[in-house]
């Protein structure tokens, strides 16, 4: 009997027809647009205030960003994005099932999907797909209406943000539209970054003041590498520290040879290297939420939980160490308020902006003029030899230049953070990726509550994409088939072969 050679055509790669080559083209540069625009943005867009040529290059290199990552998701009809691989089990018209040979079934089960390969882009019209893009787009929408309408009370500091913000609406986009492969190597970008400030860093403190290894002079170095402020140096720090525990916790399910440990040795010491210059930035709130972001990791990717299935004991003792840990940072924390009471103006102006806020609401002053504001309506004991340009809060900072619409758009961010969260305990645990993308986002929110590191382009841009990441990451795992890896052979295969007498 002729055998029937259709089952095993999706066995076969397909082949790279002129249908094909535009969408990997595409990719290839979406994903190099990206990755430029990420390197400029951190090495020009270290501070809050505005670089000139470098803010201007990052913002006209957005725009090609932009748009090509909107011509992708416009063109995303298939559920999947062009240049992804089907996962397993998918039923996509580029991979066929029909009837697999009992053969092959062996060979598929027995093997764990790469990371780059067990997800598939999210259907387009996913509601948390259109809820993100929605809540992305509000923000320029929102700038340019206070600029244009005049309800603005800066127009020309309203003006400025609509430009600064197009760089992260980009990477966010952007984010969206890249396969898992590319989103990879964009968050160890992203630690690459984070490693290279350091070093940078350390070789200031060497370097007298006007060193051109200090990009910016006005101020002595203090290990802020790439940006002014060592507090926003501790913040890249905490995101490299979260995505490179991610990546060390999670298992690919391959060999453990000499190059399997031999990678995880180096990435390791990767991580001790960041480790390790974080406290000497000297930033109290970055080493608290990067503390709390490290402990969320193994509960976030499940490791926790199957280390305690398979080791109670080390999961015991893993717990009870978090813990400890966890009453040490409450313990922190509260010392950390009781000083900055006493000796600091932190709390001061977090309470002088949450009461002008409230006196602006509902319509807010206009993104960019805290400073005019501030200086006309604090306290003047407050002010008295003093320069705020900003509230060293986010939020409250927020609020007064946004009114209620501003508490509003933050309301819905934290349901989208909610909704694009990990979820452990589906049949396959989270991909490191999306925790650590996920975390890292969240680490940066959480320093954003005593600080501003998202006021500065590099930080806002990161942010973004590690935004992008864990959205895209998290509706591709809500349409995948949840299989467990370690399933039986015979629970693939109904039907299995019989032996050969």
């Amino acid at each position: 009997m002729a055998q029937p050679t259709a089952t095993f055509l999706f066995l076969e790669p397909a082949p790279a027809g002129r249908a094909h080559a535009l969408p990997m083209t595409s990719t290839r540069l979406l994903t190099v647009l990206t990755a430029t625009l990420l390197v400029l943005a951190v090495v020009t867009g270290g501070d809050s205030q505005d670089r000139g040529w470098g803010d201007a290059l990052t913002q006209l290199l957005a725009w090609p960003v932009l748009l090509l990552a909107v011509w992708r998701l416009a063109s995303d009809t298939g559920g999947q994005v062009a240049g992804s691989r089907p996962a397993v089990g998918s039923t996509s018209a580029d991979a066929p099932t029909a009837v697999v040979p009992n053969a092959v079934v062996p060979t598929v089960s027995r093997h764990r999907p790469r990371d780059h390969d067990a997800v598939t882009a999210p259907p387009p019209r996913s509601a948390l797909r259109l809820f993100a893009l929605a809540l992305a787009a509000a923000v320029p929408l929102a700038l340019a209406l206070q600029w244009l309408t005049g309800l603005s009370l800066a127009p020309w500091a309203s003006e400025r943000a609509l430009w600064a913000v197009l760089p992260a609406l980009a990477a966010f986009l952007a984010a969206l539209a890249l396969p898992p492969r590319e989103l990879q190597r964009l968050a160890w970008l992203v630690v690459g970054l984070a490693s290279a400030s350091l070093v940078l860093g350390y070789l200031q403190l060497g370097a007298p003041q006007d060193s051109p290894l200090n990009p910016f002079p006005q101020w002595a170095p203090a290990l802020n590498g790439l940006y002014a402020n060592p507090n926003h140096q501790a913040t890249s720090i905490a995101v490299a520290l979260v995505l490179v525990l991610a990546w060390l916790l999670h298992d690919d399910g391959r060999e453990r040879d000499g190059r399997w440990w031999a990678t995880r040795v180096a990435v390791a010491g990767l991580g001790l290297f960041l480790l390790v210059g974080l406290p000497l930035t000297g930033s109290r709130g970055a080493l608290l939420v990067a503390l709390a972001g490290l402990l969320a990791v193994p509960l976030a990717n499940g490791w926790l939980g199957r280390r305690w299935r398979r080791h109670r004991r080390l999961a015991l003792v893993a717990s009870v160490g978090g813990a400890v840990a966890a009453a040490v940072l409450l313990l922190a924390a509260h010392g950390w308020l009781k000083v900055d009471r006493q000796d600091e103006s932190r709390s001061a102006v977090f309470a002088a902006t949450a009461s002008m806020a409230r006196e602006a609401s509902p319509g807010g002053i206009g993104v960019g003029g805290f400073v005019p504001w501030f200086e006309a309506h604090a306290p003047a004991a407050l002010v008295q030899g003093e320069y705020f340009n900003h509230a060293h809060s986010e939020y409250p900072q927020w609020w007064l230049e946004s009114g209620v619409a501003g508490l509003a758009w933050i309301a819905a961010l934290v349901v989208l953070v909610m909704g694009s969260r990990p979820r452990p305990g589906r049949g396959l645990h989270p991909e490191w990726l999306h925790v650590g993308a996920w975390i890292g986002m969240v680490v940066v929110l959480a320093h954003s509550a005593v600080d501003y590191p998202l006021r500065t382009p590099a930080l806002m841009t990161l942010t973004a994409l590690l935004a992008g990441i864990g959205v895209a990451r998290a509706l591709a795992t809500a349409t995948q088939p949840r299989v467990s890896t370690h399933a039986p052979v015979a629970a693939a295969c109904p039907h299995p072969p019989r032996p050969i007498s």
